[in-house]
């Protein structure tokens, strides 16, 4: 292991960095490690406070907001881990700052419009819907602010400050839950409520250490680099165009991750529902672990040595990477095969244990899109996401057409069959992608 790290920081290493790779790779498996545990406590405390249905509720009101989460507010993070170095190096960190905060503003009006009708679309379901509105408002705006802090702290690789941030998230989160569940009332709302709360805590710890980093980088005199075209990248335009193919991402990330649960709210029942949100928030654990522990370990790396506007990226870097993934996503899916039904029970309940032989093939189709999004690191490095579209646009439609030609063909076993389908033919799309439409615009 020692001898891999050495490697790790051979290849990686960032030139003149006083800080040692394996320290910031614990302070990263740390911080996401106390971050996964929040999350399978949570599912934990409601899967056994909820009644099943309201269970079922609650996970279609947590994937609304999610969705926003994933579509608008991480692509307004994955801007800010790209260009927040570039402006520094540039001299323009506060024009980028209040391009920032002007993106939040802007991100959570769009919210805004959205949430009412899905509020309201729920709330035909049962009564309340102006509290459903406000508590999915409040998630929203909380959880989309501590992303977009999330990925600054990740750009400024302040690996130590995310970590004990993380520690506060996963403290509070399912506290905020129970207390809300239990003190108030065991409706989805209020569950909905209990993580904003938590979440807050977290975006509050997140802004101290934010706070104090800027005042420390403003004391310095500014770094402005001669052989970097910064300034022309530094606009509206350069964001957007940047950040269009994360929002693809993120809406197929989403829809990877909810199609199912949606599909089986019109063609099943809230209890399949429940079932298959559970599962797959348990098999989500130690894929979506692992591939942030080692995409924040390498991503703002790899941007950081390489120069803006470079036609190439570093092979021997990259090889390594998707290597490195291959080999942990090989033991997170053994240990799936070969301990699912004691996961199960442990981290939801024994009603759920029942259906545990499904865990497997979920973690294997969430396997199949987080190595479409490691691949995918290449044309970011490259400034070149726009390659990846239509990869993209074809795992959107290709998952729930998959799902449910499954799922009306051969029933709620099958669905997750769907899933591994798409994924599989979005691995090779882009494969083909990195082989033949990079090299070719390299050229």
């Amino acid at each position: 292991m020692n001898a891999l790290f050495k490697k790790l920081a051979a290849l990686f290493r960032k030139d003149g960095a006083e800080q040692s790779l394996g320290h910031e790779f614990l302070w990263v498996v740390a911080g996401m490690l106390f971050s996964m545990v929040g999350g399978l406590l949570t599912v934990k405390i409601l899967s056994n406070l909820l009644e099943i249905n309201k269970f079922g509720e609650y996970t279609l009101l947590f994937s609304i907001a999610s969705f926003m989460i994933s579509v608008l507010f991480t692509t307004l993070g994955q801007i800010n881990l790209r260009y927040i170095t570039i402006a520094r190096a540039a001299g323009e960190l506060e024009k980028f700052k209040a391009w920032q905060h002007n993106g939040f503003l802007g991100l959570a009006l769009v919210s805004v419009f959205l949430l009412l009708p899905a509020a309201r679309y729920v709330g035909n379901a049962q009564d309340g819907w102006i509290a459903i509105f406000l508590s999915l408002l409040a998630l929203t705006f909380i959880w989309g602010k501590q992303i977009s802090q999330q990925f600054v702290l990740m750009a400024f690789r302040l690996r130590k400050e995310i970590g004990m941030s993380q520690v506060v998230g996963a403290i509070a989160r399912p506290l905020g839950v129970l207390v809300a569940v239990v003190w108030i009332g065991q409706n989805p709302e209020f569950a909905i409520l209990g993580l904003a709360l938590g979440f807050l805590l977290l975006a509050v710890s997140q802004q101290y250490f934010l706070n104090r980093y800027w005042q420390r980088i403003g004391q310095e005199s500014r770094l402005v680099s001669t052989d970097m075209a910064g300034q022309s990248m530094l606009n509206t335009k350069s964001y957007l165009t940047y950040g269009a193919t994360y929002a693809l991402i993120g809406l197929a990330t989403i829809t990877v991750l909810i199609a199912d649960r949606w599909l089986l709210s019109f063609f099943g029942s809230l209890k399949q529902v429940a079932i298959y949100a559970a599962l797959m928030q348990v098999a989500l654990a130690p894929v979506a672990f692992s591939h942030a522990v080692l995409s924040r370990l390498a991503a703002p790396i790899l941007f950081s040595n390489q120069k803006a506007g470079a036609a190439h990226v570093g092979r021997k870097q990259y090889i390594l990477l998707v290597l490195v993934w291959l080999g942990i996503s090989a033991v997170v899916l053994l240990g799936a095969v070969l301990f699912h039904p004691v996961i199960v029970r442990l981290l939801t309940n024994a009603g759920f244990a029942e259906y545990s032989y499904l865990l497997p093939w979920m973690v294997l189709g969430l396997l199949l899109e987080r190595t479409m999004q490691v691949l995918e690191l290449k044309g970011s490095v490259l400034l070149k996401t726009k390659a990846y579209i239509v990869s993209r646009i074809s795992l959107i439609i290709s998952v729930p057409l998959f799902e449910y030609l499954f799922l009306r063909a051969y029933g709620f076993d099958w669905l997750v069959m769907g899933l591994i389908v798409a994924t599989g033919l979005g691995v090779v799309s882009t494969l083909l992608i990195n082989r033949f439409v990079l090299r070719a615009s390299a050229q």
